[in-house]
């Protein structure tokens, strides 16, 4: 999976999925939580970063949220 910001394209997404290659566009939450998710952060510190665009009451919902779509999408193989 790769997370990148193209310059005049909202941040994408790309991944393979039974031989297929997927795009789809990500929010600038999703794009944040992938680059840290790929940078080996752990899940309490994506739950930090958040933060800054939620309340508190919200950030383990929404990083569920994304986990269990990455998940759903074959975007995560394993968790550490």
């Amino acid at each position: 999976m790769l997370a990148y910001k193209h310059p005049q394209i909202a941040e994408l997404a790309r991944f393979e999925r039974l031989l297929l290659t997927e795009f789809r566009s990500i929010s600038d939450d999703e794009f944040a939580l992938m680059s840290a998710a790929l940078a080996d952060d752990t899940f309490a510190q994506l739950c930090e970063q958040l933060l800054e665009s939620h309340s508190e009451e919200e950030v383990s919902w929404v990083a569920v949220n994304y986990l269990s779509q990455w998940i759903a999408q074959g975007l995560v193989s394993q968790l550490v």
